[in-house]
């Protein structure tokens, strides 16, 4: 079920959730491949960016798809 314009609901909370444990994941390896030190604050910050703009995204989308309503 899709939620509607201006409208959350909890499979959109559930889909942000998954979202910023995968990027938390890819930031995770991506940093540890690259310096082989981690960088824990680093890796949440991508993780709730990732969540954050999933959300929004969702938020000002239609049930049809269309980003505000009209595009």
């Amino acid at each position: 079920m899709e939620s509607n314009f201006f409208k959350l609901n909890w499979r959109d909370v559930v889909n942000g959730l998954i979202v910023a444990v995968g990027s938390a994941v890819i930031g995770f390896l991506g940093n540890a491949f690259d310096v082989f030190a981690l960088d824990w604050a680093g890796v949440g910050k991508v993780a709730l960016s990732a969540a954050i703009g999933y959300l929004l995204k969702k938020l000002f989308t239609t049930a049809d798809g269309k980003v505000f309503g009209k595009f």
